[in-house]
């Protein structure tokens, strides 16, 4: 597994590894490619700052989207929940998130930034 440190440097010559055109088409690899290609920079100051990539995530949007029950910041974040949940419990230690039960429903739990995780 490649760290995104490894792609910030030239990659290994595979000249003499077979040649093979599927990659070149195939669109969700290109797009992972454009996505790790584009992002590492940001990703490695994530990983200076002792976030990860899936706690970004779901800062970025509880920043954008504001207060949401559990269940939806996961499909919000394109992640499952039970992702989500191990996540939201990093960053509620870190003091980034805080969870309170919902009004409407006291089974659920709201998670909304705290001043700490907005300004990050």
């Amino acid at each position: 597994m490649y760290s995104y440190e490894s792609i910030l440097h030239p990659v290994p010559d595979c000249s003499t590894a077979p040649v093979s055109d599927f990659l070149d088409r195939y669109l969700p690899y290109l797009l992972r490619k454009a996505d790790q290609t584009l992002s590492a920079p940001f990703y490695a100051v994530l990983a200076r700052a002792g976030v990860a990539r899936s706690e970004w995530r779901l800062l970025s949007v509880l920043e954008d989207l504001g207060d949401l029950r559990v269940a939806d910041l996961a499909v919000a974040a394109l992640s499952p929940q039970p992702t989500v949940t191990h996540a939201l419990g990093r960053l509620e230690n870190r003091g980034l998130v805080i969870k309170t039960v919902d009004g409407d429903d006291r089974r659920q739990r709201v998670v909304a930034l705290t001043p700490a995780g907005s300004a990050l």
